[in-house]
């Protein structure tokens, strides 16, 4: 049975209503529609509220977030010893992985992929059943040497983890987060390649809370109710600055070394 979370009044935790509406208000100022919001300290809900016609119950398209949900099914890898940052992804991948690809797309490690750093110069699209092999072929520049934001990144993390897994990342979730964190898989959708393997780039559908619930974890550094779901060194290592994102005046992205 999932643990509902705990519902308090703002003051009892150190906030103030008022705060709260005021930044509501400015929420619905902006040129961004607005769906829903929950508000959480200390692991209680303080306030929470959805905008006709969306509602609590309701599974939403989360876009860019289910790259959260991805990386970390990377980071529990990474714990259990089966990945490591710097592997091979052509050597991961080998059964797609194309001969006519360039010699760049056998150097792209698993770093590379997480930082958007691929070494692909265009984005791309998971349209044909050999969108792995596509993608290989897409890498034109030395891998680490060119930032480029691409939900087709983190949608060859999915078949990593297939890969490595032996699962599919809703299969490999469930016990390991979904279950500790209080996500019902069952009630997760998620859209999927032409192959059967789920975008891991943009295509989950969840709850405002489950979304919430995924936070916490974070904010936990990698636990949960008093139960540890994932590592703190991965929590640290995934929200710490990676990159400096090139900007309109042509400044060069590098890694953070700090």
């Amino acid at each position: 049975m999932i643990k509902a979370l705990e519902r308090v009044t703002p003051e009892s935790v150190g906030l103030r209503s008022g705060d709260i509406l005021d930044y509501i208000d400015k929420l619905e100022a902006l040129s961004t529609e607005v769906h829903g919001v929950m508000i959480a300290r200390h692991g209680k809900v303080v306030a929470e509220g959805w905008w006709s016609p969306y509602a609590p119950y309701l599974h939403h398209a989360n876009q860019s977030l289910t790259k959260t949900y991805t990386t970390t099914a990377i980071g529990i890898l990474i714990d259990e010893g089966k990945l490591h940052l710097d592997d091979n992804v052509a050597e991961l991948l080998k059964d797609h992985f194309p001969s006519d690809a360039l010699p760049y797309a056998s150097r792209l490690t698993l770093r590379d992929l997480l930082t958007m750093h691929a070494g692909v110069e265009e984005i791309t699209f998971a349209s044909s059943p050999t969108w792995i092999e596509d993608f290989f072929r897409a890498i034109k520049v030395e891998p680490g040497s060119k930032w480029l934001y691409s939900g087709m990144c983190t949608a060859m993390l999915g078949a990593v983890i297939r890969a490595v897994s032996g699962e599919r990342i809703k299969q490999f979730l469930a016990p390991r987060v979904f279950d500790k964190i209080g996500i019902d898989p069952e009630n997760i959708k998620w859209i999927e390649h032409s192959d059967g393997l789920e975008y891991c780039g943009g295509g989950i559908f969840s709850t405002t809370e489950d979304n919430l619930r995924l936070g916490l974890l974070y904010l936990g550094m990698g636990e949960f109710d008093g139960k540890r779901v994932v590592s703190e060194e991965w929590v640290r290592e995934a929200t710490k600055k990676q990159v400096t994102n090139p900007t309109h005046d042509g400044e060069e992205d590098t890694y953070d070394e700090n």
